[in-house]
């Protein structure tokens, strides 16, 4: 009787965790939706050797600034970003970064290929009515410099 009580609570626990488990990796409740178009430019990038070796290498990292406008050119946002380089040969990058547009800001998290023409990062959350986002930015550059983009913030909110 005893391996049977402890069968069937060891059942009810596998049980709860499961449904945990599928609870959290289940898609969330839809929310509001805000699409936010912006050209995005950078305005300053600062590359750190961080090992001082004066090649590429793995944990060298980059820093980078924007400004995003709307379509009638107006500053809507800005941001920053921080890239570590993954790979030996400054082809693979890991990223994360913030934009604000007022008081109210989106965290973002990517991987960087710079020989891509597009680029596509996770939003993780935010502030202020971005509290609790969640969504995508995708990105295209506009110039081969990679100093110009084309940028779509899909943000959700609860």
């Amino acid at each position: 009787m005893r391996t049977t009580i402890f069968a069937a609570a060891a059942a009810a626990a596998v049980a709860v965790i499961a449904t945990t488990t599928f609870a959290d990796a289940a898609p969330k409740a839809a929310g509001t939706t805000t699409t936010i178009t912006t050209t995005m430019n950078l305005t300053g990038v600062t590359s750190v050797d961080a090992d001082r070796n004066g090649v590429p290498s793995a944990g060298d990292y980059e820093l980078f600034s924007e400004v995003d406008h709307n379509a009638a050119g107006a500053v809507v946002g800005n941001g920053t970003a921080i890239c570590f380089q993954t790979d030996g040969a400054a082809k693979q990058f890991t990223c994360s970064g913030e934009t604000d547009f007022g008081a109210n800001e989106i965290q973002v998290a990517f991987r960087f290929f710079p020989a891509s023409k597009a680029f596509h990062a996770a939003i993780l959350g935010g502030t202020g009515k971005y509290d609790g986002a969640y969504g995508s930015m995708t990105g295209t550059w506009l110039d081969a410099k990679e100093s110009k983009a084309s940028v779509v913030f899909t943000i959700t909110t609860r």
